[in-house]
């Protein structure tokens, strides 16, 4: 190796510290370029074979290697003949590789990037002596790599670059399990570094959920009667019609017709390619159907490797598609050619929707397979192979399923991975749960109107849908429904927001206030005011959400019942020289306490009178000191007070928390070499959010400036609190809580101006933890904000307000919109108690307001349901139907009369059900002909009342 010299500069440049680590990966160069020809490399060195094809095959080769030392094989000793642990060499002989072609192409070593830094020194200092010493997992700790590069606290820079796709294309890694606090110094990364690029939790996952689909399955030759059994027969049955359809002697052209007829039909339900793209063709490039249908025979016919047919196919079908195939996109491309192969190639090939496969794919590795824009069928396919084969592996040596070909394991992705099958409850669940309650679903982001005529119930639906959305049952009983509703509000995971002309982004998102007074533990109270970031209602529910990681509510949830709650102060949280207590304390588990350097722990010291003499001997005669102070009242309640199993909630400043823990640990005393915060509680903690949350989320007044002191219980909000001491448990690995804003009359507020940036964010794939996950930075905090995926937003939209028609095209296209109308048939039960025909009443008011105006100023049944007698309805038509009416035709009264049935052709006078008419006598002068006749309308008094003949038909 001719650039042996450079090549050790660029690695030390790029952060290999030590010589011995450049060493070897010179070494493993050196001799992979001496052994190219009995690796059956045709090129003559390394320099070639990067010329040749940047190392593809050759990478391909010590793959090769790799599975063949898994199996027990040899081959490897053709580059180290006696190494011990030779598959965990290969992997890494695999990553320096790469880093070579990163040499040769003229990179620049990242030396001034400390991302760089940072993945070369975990690569050189954990991953690579786990593999020499033949471990298969190793932990990273993110305060030690933090400590050995002489970084100041770059935990986040750590844990990004650590869990990015470029680390584990360097490493050869799949992507990492994270243990503990996210972007914390005590974050720790657990690595898989047997050379495997698929995530174990996540495999594990998506096995458990393929289980509980497929109940009876016990292996892919056992796989039961249901969905496993279902999903192979189909394509097993399209394989035996390809394989007959090639026995014949059809041209290319014909067999490729027959195998998309085969492929088009072979499941009623969910065919495996789309017939659309090839009636696209006919209707519109009928000219280019032959050569379409001929590339897919020549697929079938080829006897080249896989990816060197896919490659030739794919070619073919960009051709057709520069040449006028448009249906032919990239996905489309994807599926048929994959489809196809499979019907030849079952154990290489395998049926796959792009946006399925990449989906799942991003689950197990970390990214997605498939990228139009850097598109390498033949490297996209041995991608998807080594993936393959290694879940294969798992699957035969592990799980013992005895996977028979690639359709046995796509069949497996597609079924775990699915979003719309719901998991069956276990029995003793089911039993248990009520009967008349709907189960709730796994649930994707919902943005959702209901929008309608007034009175149609729009509101009121907003309780069930709101429930549901939330994951909850939904029971049929209304009062039952509203106690959850009402639960689920007083939690914190549904809010209330109604918009007017004057709601503005400063309302809804962010804005700035002016505050009076201090905000920080421990500083006096200060003159004047300062303006400060006060969050909306939708970060503060957004925020609820995107820091809940789990169930907050179940059977083994923890309950404040029977427990005191302290409020305290870790450090002063404005005070930087601070910060590290607060960060100690959580990766310690535990609690601090300032104060003297006092042992507290003697039993004397239960006394409150013992703490002031000791105090007072700590200063030669006490000073100031009294009873009552801060350095007696603080320690005598910390060591006293507390009990184990109390809630601890951790201030930052006077207005907001940062975490909340129970107390599992009696008083101890460390003192520390600087002194100060040597008294110390253990501490389980529940929640952290070291951005802090309001305190008004859960306590009805601010912290007070005292470093711990018990909370009181009827300020506290109890449900909420409750939510948040619940809310970070992942143990079970749950999906985290549902939350949902329900904004009334949506329409009635300026949408742009109150949304502001939002209306990117609200998008279902720009929503936090999805594929196009979109961040902005907010302009009065300067916070990045996104809006998480478990937060749904429920509005409602009266029509008649404003037209939908006329709403902000961007908060349609963003939004589902589900119309509720007007339902007559639920004013029977009122109807049968006011001796009134309240479904034809309602039925015929509207069908004459659609004559007259439109559909959308109707009138909704919510006006009638409460009636429990005529005088109900008279009440109702008089104050709430006839007005809105007079609103609806702006004074017609002509109209009004016509809707009411009270209308008579002529000029005369008129008496009506609802409506009298008189005929007024023109001015004096106006008597000769010249006046126009015109009319007084009256709603007939109450005395009179009302005759509903004429819209009932009685």
């Amino acid at each position: 190796m001719n650039k042996e010299v450079g090549y050790k500069a660029w690695l030390e440049q790029g952060g290999a510290q030590t010589e011995a680590g450049r060493n070897s990966r010179a070494y493993a160069i050196r001799t992979i370029e001496k052994n190219l020809a009995a690796l059956g490399m045709p090129f003559k060195d390394l320099d070639e074979a990067w010329e040749g094809d940047r190392f593809v095959a050759l990478r391909a080769r010590l793959k090769q290697m790799r599975d063949d030392a898994r199996s027990g094989g040899q081959d490897y000793r053709l580059l180290m003949p006696d190494s011990e642990y030779p598959h965990n060499r290969l992997a890494n002989w695999g990553s320096w590789l790469g880093q070579y072609g990163r040499f040769l192409a003229g990179e620049l070593p990242g030396s001034s990037k400390d991302a760089d830094r940072i993945r070369q020194y975990v690569l050189e200092h954990y991953i690579e002596p786990a593999r020499e010493d033949g471990r298969g997992q190793v932990e990273v700790l993110v305060r030690e790599v933090n400590a050995a590069l002489g970084l100041n606290q770059a935990w986040p820079n750590i844990c990004q670059a650590l869990k990015g796709r470029i680390f584990q294309d360097l490493a050869q890694v799949p992507p990492p399990e994270q243990i503990g606090a996210d972007q914390s110094s005590a974050t720790v990364f657990s690595f898989d570094v047997r050379g495997r690029r698929i995530s174990r939790p996540a495999l594990g996952k998506l096995r458990t959920r393929f289980l509980a689909l497929c109940p009876d399955f016990r292996s892919f030759v056992e796989p039961g009667t249901g969905w496993a059994h279902g999903e192979k027969a189909y394509k097993v049955a399209a394989i035996s019609r390809v394989q007959s359809a090639l026995s014949g002697d059809a041209t290319d052209e014909l067999l490729g017709r027959s195998v998309f007829e085969i492929l088009k039909t072979a499941a009623k339900d969910g065919p495996l390619v789309r017939w659309q793209t090839e009636d696209a063709i006919a209707k519109n490039a009928p000219d280019l159907l032959a050569e379409f249908h001929t590339a897919i025979g020549r697929l079938v016919r080829s006897e080249e490797a896989p990816e060197v047919a896919l490659s030739t196919a794919h070619a073919a079908f960009e051709g057709l598609r520069s040449r006028g195939a448009t249906s032919l996109t990239y996905g489309e491309r994807i599926n048929i050619l994959s489809s196809a192969l499979a019907m030849v190639h079952p154990k290489a090939m395998a049926p796959l929707k792009i946006t399925r496969i990449n989906e799942v794919w991003e689950t197990l590795t970390g990214e997605k397979l498939f990228v139009e824009a850097s598109a390498d069928i033949g490297a996209d396919y041995r991608r998807l192979a080594d993936g393959f084969d290694e879940i294969c592996e798992i699957m035969r040596d592990e799980w013992r399923w005895e996977p028979q070909d690639w359709l046995d394991i796509q069949g497996f992705l597609w079924i775990a991975n699915d979003k719309t099958t719901e998991v069956p409850a276990k029995p003793n669940e089911a039993a248990a749960s009520n009967e008349n309650a709907e189960t709730p679903m796994s649930i994707s982001p919902v943005n959702l109107i209901l929008y309608g005529p007034p009175g149609t119930g729009k509101t009121f639906s907003t309780a069930t849908e709101a429930v549901r959305l939330c994951g909850e049952p939904v029971p049929q009983d209304r009062a039952e429904l509203m106690a959850v509703y009402q639960r689920l509000v007083a939690a914190g995971r549904i809010e209330f927001v109604t918009f007017h002309q004057s709601m503005t982004y400063e309302d809804f998102v962010e804005g700035r206030q002016p505050m009076t007074g201090g905000d920080g533990d421990g500083e006096a109270e200060s003159s004047g005011f300062r303006l400060e970031t006060v969050h909306g209602v939708f970060r503060r529910i957004a925020k609820r959400a995107e820091t809940s990681r789990g169930r907050s509510s179940g059977d083994d949830m923890i309950r404040l019942e029977g427990r005191q709650v302290f409020k305290m102060s870790i450090g002063e949280a404005n005070n930087p020289e601070d910060a590290h207590l607060f960060e100690e304390a959580i990766e310690g588990g535990y609690t601090l306490l300032g104060f003297d350097d006092i042992d507290w722990s003697d039993e004397k010291y239960a006394s409150r009178e013992a703490i002031f003499e000791a105090c007072k001997d700590h200063r030669d005669g006490g000073g100031d000191i009294d009873a009552r102070s801060g350095w007696v009242q603080m320690p005598f309640r910390f060591r006293n007070w507390v009990r184990h199993g109390d809630i601890v909630i951790v201030s930052k400043g006077n207005q907001q928390f940062r975490a909340i823990g129970e107390f599992v640990g009696d008083y101890e005393f460390k003192p520390r070499p600087e002194g100060g915060y040597a008294h110390r509680r253990a501490v389980r903690w529940l929640w952290v959010d070291r951005d802090g949350v309001e305190v008004s989320e859960i306590y009805s007044r601010g912290f007070m400036q005292q470093s711990i002191y018990l909370l009181y219980d009827s300020e506290l909000n109890i449900p909420a609190l409750e939510r948040y001491m619940n809310s970070q448990r992942n143990d079970g690995g749950d999906e985290p809580d549902q939350f949902v804003l329900i904004i009334d009359e949506i329409n009635r507020a300026n949408i742009s101006k109150v949304f502001g940036e939002l209306i990117t964010l609200l998008e279902a794939d720009k929503r936090l933890n999805q594929p196009n996950a979109v961040r902005v930075r907010l302009p009065y905090s300067g916070d990045e904000f996104g809006v998480p995926s478990n937060l749904h937003i429920l509005g409602t939209m009266n029509t008649a307000d404003r037209s939908i028609a006329l709403l902000d095209t961007a908060l349609r296209r963003r939004f589902t919109f589900r119309e509720i109308m007007p339902d007559a048939s639920i004013l029977k039960d009122a109807a049968e108690k006011c001796g009134i025909d309240l479904p034809q009443l309602l039925t015929t008011i509207n069908e004459r307001i659609e004559y007259l105006y439109d559909r959308e100023h109707q009138i909704g049944h919510a006006y009638f349901t409460a009636c429990r007698s005529q005088a109900d309805v008279d009440e109702v038509m008089r104050h709430k139907v006839i007005p809105l009416l007079a609103e609806y035709f702006f004074e017609d009264w002509a109209k009004i009369a016509a809707v009411l049935g009270d209308m008579e052709p002529g000029e005369g006078s008129i008496t009506g059900g609802f409506l009298k008419r008189a005929i007024l006598n023109p001015p004096p002068g106006l008597d000769d002909g010249d006046a126009v006749v015109r009319f007084r309308w009256q709603v007939r008094s109450v005395d009179e009342g009302f005759d509903y003949s004429k819209l009932v038909g009685t």
